[in-house]
């Protein structure tokens, strides 16, 4: 063992020397300043110098904004060129930055929703995504969707699906990276105005030259209103579609031929299509990529009459093999 003996400071967290460099060396703090545009001079930080902050906080294992005054500050101080600032400062500095809710009254059962849709945060975090090269344009991407339950006991959360309170946001994401983020009440059911959302979301992407090849989401999207849009700015979608009587039928009706068997992983089960599944209004043809595994308890189903679990994605893509369609869509939102 080697005992060295330093005059100068040590930090704990001289890794965040890198992050905190790599942060100015690719260009995210000055594409923040110029985005958000300078602050009060009383204010003395800069929206950088805020957002640097925030991430020194996470980085370095903190939980809140009191941890910089309680617990970092000396680290921190230590990182060249960092300026620390304190918890209030950094929380005025992030509320700055916010947005009103805007309140949505459903006419049909009264239940007010709030939706939060911060346009300038969303165009910045594409904006950052393109300056560290984690997005291109003119590549073409897959586009994930999905409503997303957190829990919370702050003031303005509300109750949710799940039996508790929380938030319920809207998140698009390409290879797990968030792309467009919309605040939700967890009153706010995934379905109510989801193709407003989707309109939103797929309007950024464009602005900033994101071109989307593939969309999937969950069944909450199995609306005709939110397929019309996803179909008019993507290539192909698959979407979970819900179970009907009238689908059920039609499965129930396949005759044993057109089962295929597939391993998917570690998972073995039968897959086929309905390539005339006309949902909604029933003037549109799109193709239904079902998939079955056997039931343990050997308890048949109602309307398809076999003791299968099974599932149904729709899409318009009439290329693709049904066992790539589904082990395409299983990868959703890893």
């Amino acid at each position: 063992m080697h005992i060295t003996k330093s005059s100068e400071k040590i930090t704990p967290f001289g890794g965040f020397n890198f992050c905190f460099e790599r942060f100015h060396q690719c260009g995210l703090a000055g594409l923040i300043d110029r985005h958000l545009g300078p602050r009060v001079k009383t204010a003395g930080f800069s929206y950088s110098e805020i957002i640097a902050n925030q991430l020194g906080i996470f980085l370095t294992g903190g939980d809140c904004a009191e941890d910089l005054s309680e617990h970092l500050r000396g680290p921190l101080d230590q990182i060249r060129g960092m300026c620390v600032c304190s918890a209030d400062t950094l929380l005025r500095g992030i509320k700055e930055l916010s947005c009103p809710s805007q309140e949505l009254v459903n006419p049909d059962s009264g239940v007010v929703h709030q939706f939060n849709i911060n346009a300038n945060l969303n165009d910045l975090l594409l904006k950052a995504l393109r300056t560290t090269g984690q997005l291109t344009p003119g590549v073409a991407y897959d586009l994930d969707y999905d409503n997303q339950v957190i829990p919370t006991e702050k003031w303005d959360a509300a109750r949710t699906y799940k039996k508790s309170n929380g938030y319920q946001p809207g998140v698009a994401c390409i290879d797990n990276m968030a792309v467009y983020i919309e605040g939700r009440k967890g009153n706010s059911q995934a379905t109510y105005k989801q193709e407003q959302t989707l309109q939103r979301a797929f309007g950024h992407l464009g602005d900033n030259q994101i071109t989307i090849a593939r969309f999937r989401t969950d069944s909450a999207s199995y609306q005709e209103n939110v397929v019309m849009v996803v179909q008019a700015n993507c290539d192909s979608f698959y979407i979970r579609a819900k179970r009907s009587a009238s689908m059920e039928q039609q499965v129930g009706a396949l005759p044993e031929k057109a089962w295929k068997q597939v391993k998917l992983g570690m998972q073995t089960m039968d897959v086929a299509e309905i390539d005339d599944w006309r949902p909604f209004d029933g003037h549109t043809a799109y193709r239904l990529i079902v998939s079955r595994i056997k039931r343990g308890d050997q308890q048949g189903d109602l309307f398809s009459g076999g003791a299968y679990t099974w599932r149904a994605i729709l899409t318009n893509d009439t290329k693709t093999s049904p066992k790539q369609i589904i082990a395409f869509y299983n990868k959703r939102g890893q």
